[in-house]
C-alpha cells in the first residue's frame, strides 16, 4: 500500500503551498511596485527562500504587482553558491542577463531596445565601470523596466574573499539607490540589517552605511494560526495532543514545523509505538537528531557571540524558574508554549528585544514575551554545558553550581533514600566481611565492639551510601533527549 507523507521539507515551498507571511510580503510588493529596495531578515529555517520564490514566480506577477507586471524583470542569486572566485564583473553579468534575454526574445526590437543592448555591449565591455554603467541604468529607466535584484543569503557575502570590499558593496549601494526605481534590491539574510552594516562598516568608518537605504523586514514565527493551517494535513492521524507537542517543539518556524510533522507522519504509517507518550519520545529524538548538526548549529554559529550569550542568559534563567536543572531531562508535555515569566522579562528585557530581531522570541497583545522552540533549550543546554566544562567553578552559570548544591533536596526523593539505604547496608555488610574473614573477629554485631572497629564498618557504611547517592544521581541526570 503507498502512503504519502504530506509533509515535506529541504526545497522552498511552491508558491501555491506558501502559508502565512501576508503582513511580509504586502510590504515588499509594495516596496518593489514603488521601486524601493527591501532586506528581509530571519534565522534559518524562517521561509525566505520560499518568500523570494513566491514574488518572482510567474503565475503570481500579476495578482501582487498589477499593471507593473510587464515592467519587472527579476533575477535570483544564491550567494551561498558562489565560488571563491566570483567577481563583481561576472555577478553584473549575471544579474544584467535577463534584460538582454528580454530583449533577445522579442520578436521585433525597438530603437529603444536597439540602444539598450548597445550600451550593454559597450558597459561589459569595459567590465561594468561606472561611467558606462550609468548610462546603461539610464537606457533601463527610459524603456520603463525595472530590474528586481533578489539576493538570497546574503550575508555570506561578508565572507567571500573577492565581493566583501568597498568596490562591491560600495558599487552596489550607489547604483540601486541612484537608478530612481531601474533597480531594486531584495536581500534574504540570516542577520539583521543592522548587522550588515557593522559587518561593512569598516569599509567606510566616516561614511553612511553601505544598506541605510533600504527597509528592513522581519520574518518572525508563523502565528497560531497560520501554524494550524500548515498542519492540517496531519488530520489523518494527528491528535489535539499531537498537534500542541509538535508547537512545543517547532515553535513556529515553517521548516521545524514541517520536519517535526513529517517524522510523526511516518511514525505512525510505520505503526511505531501506539502509546502517544512513547511515540512522542521517539519523535523528539529523532527531531533532535535531524536538525541539531543541520539547522540548531548553523543558526547558532550564525549570530554573534552577544545574541548566543543573550539566548542562553534568557533559557538558563527560564529553566531556573520552572526549577529544571541543566542536566535534567525535560518532559515536554509538562511544557506547553513558553511563555517567559515577568521577573525575566524585566531583568532581560533589552536581551530580549535584540532577540526579536531574529523572531525568536515575540510578544503577544498582552506584551507578554513568549518564545524559541522547546527543541532549543535541549541544544543551548548541551552547548552551555560544554561551554563551562573550560571555566574555572566560581564562573560558572548560577544553574549550574545549584545541580551540585542542592543535596538535600535530592536526599529526601524515594530514588536517592532507597539506593542510598542499600548501599549503607552492603557497605556495612562488607566491614562484616572483611573483619571476619581477615582479622577473625566474629562479634561485629554484639555492641562490644572496639572503637576502631566501631570506625571501620562506619566508614565503610557511609562509602556505600555515597555510592548509592552517585549511582541514583546518575540514573537521574544521564543524558537523554527522550523526554522523560
Amino acid at each position: 500500500m503507498q502512503h504519502n507523507n504530506p509533509f515535506t521539507y529541504g526545497n522552498p515551498v511552491p508558491p501555491d503551498q506558501l502559508i502565512g507571511r501576508d503582513d511580509e510580503l504586502f510590504k515588499i510588493v509594495e516596496r518593489i511596485n514603488t521601486g524601493q529596495s527591501t532586506a528581509m531578515t530571519g534565522s534559518l529555517c524562517s521561509g525566505k527562500t520560499s518568500i523570494l520564490e513566491y514574488l518572482r514566480a510567474a503565475e503570481k506577477q500579476t495578482e501582487l504587482y498589477g499593471d507593473n507586471t510587464n515592467q519587472l524583470i527579476f533575477y535570483y542569486l544564491d550567494a551561498s553558491t558562489l565560488e571563491p572566485t566570483y567577481n563583481k564583473v561576472q555577478f553584473w553579468n549575471d544579474a544584467l542577463k535577463p534584460l538582454i534575454d528580454c530583449i533577445n526574445t522579442q520578436n521585433s526590437s525597438s530603437p529603444l531596445e536597439s540602444n539598450l543592448l548597445e550600451t550593454y555591449q559597450i558597459c561589459q565591455e569595459k567590465q561594468f565601470g561606472g561611467y558606462e554603467f550609468e548610462k546603461l541604468i539610464a537606457q533601463i529607466r527610459k524603456m520603463n523596466w525595472q530590474l528586481v535584484l533578489m539576493i538570497d543569503e546574503f550575508d555570506m557575502l561578508l565572507h567571500h574573499p573577492i565581493l566583501n570590499s568597498t568596490e562591491f558593496f560600495g558599487g552596489l549601494r550607489s547604483r540601486v539607490s541612484l537608478s530612481k526605481g531601474a533597480l531594486t534590491l531584495v536581500l534574504a539574510s540570516n542577520i539583521p540589517l543592522s548587522q550588515l552594516n557593522e559587518g561593512t562598516q569598516h569599509f567606510n568608518p566616516t561614511g553612511s552605511p553601505y544598506f541605510n537605504f533600504m527597509s528592513d523586514i522581519i520574518l518572525g514565527p508563523l502565528q497560531n494560526t497560520q501554524i494550524n493551517k500548515l498542519l492540517q494535513p496531519g488530520e489523518t492521524y494527528f491528535t489535539e495532543d499531537d498537534y500542541r507537542f509538535i508547537k512545543n517543539i517547532a515553535g513556529g518556524y515553517p521548516y521545524l514545523l514541517q520536519v517535526a510533522a513529517s517524522i510523526l507522519w511516518e511514525m505512525y504509517e510505520k505503526g511505531f509505538e501506539k502509546d502517544s507518550v512513547k511515540r512522542q519520545q521517539r519523535v523528539k529524538q529523532a527531531f533532535y537528531d535531524q536538525i541539531a548538526e543541520n539547522t540548531l548549529k548553523k543558526m547558532w554559529q550564525r549570530w554573534t557571540e552577544e545574541t548566543q550569550n543573550d539566548l542562553t542568559s534568557v533559557i538558563l534563567a527560564y529553566l531556573e524558574q520552572q526549577q529544571i536543572l541543566v542536566t535534567q531531562p525535560i518532559e515536554i508535555n509538562k511544557l506547553p508554549e513558553i511563555q517567559i515569566g515577568k521577573w525575566i522579562a524585566e531583568k532581560h528585557t533589552p536581551l530580549l528585544k535584540e532577540l526579536r530581531l531574529y523572531g525568536f522570541v515575540a510578544q503577544d497583545s498582552s506584551n507578554d514575551w513568549r518564545g524559541f522552540p522547546n527543541i532549543f533549550l535541549d541544544f543551548v543546554r548541551e552547548n552551555q554545558l560544554r561551554v563551562s566544562d573550560d571555566k574555572q567553578p566560581d564562573e560558572k552559570s548560577h544553574v549550574i553550581i545549584r545541580e551540585d548544591d542542592d543535596i538535600l533536596e535530592k536526599l529526601f526523593s524515594p530514588t536517592f533514600l532507597i539506593v542510598m539505604f542499600i548501599g549503607t547496608i552492603v557497605g556495612e555488610r562488607l566491614g562484616h566481611l572483611i573483619l571476619t574473614t581477615h582479622f577473625g573477629l566474629s562479634q561485629t554485631f554484639s555492641g562490644t565492639d572496639s572503637l576502631s572497629v566501631l570506625i571501620f564498618k562506619f566508614v565503610l557504611a557511609a562509602l556505600g551510601a555515597f555510592l548509592g547517592y552517585k549511582i541514583a544521581k546518575w540514573f537521574k541526570t544521564k543524558p537523554s533527549y527522550s523526554g522523560t
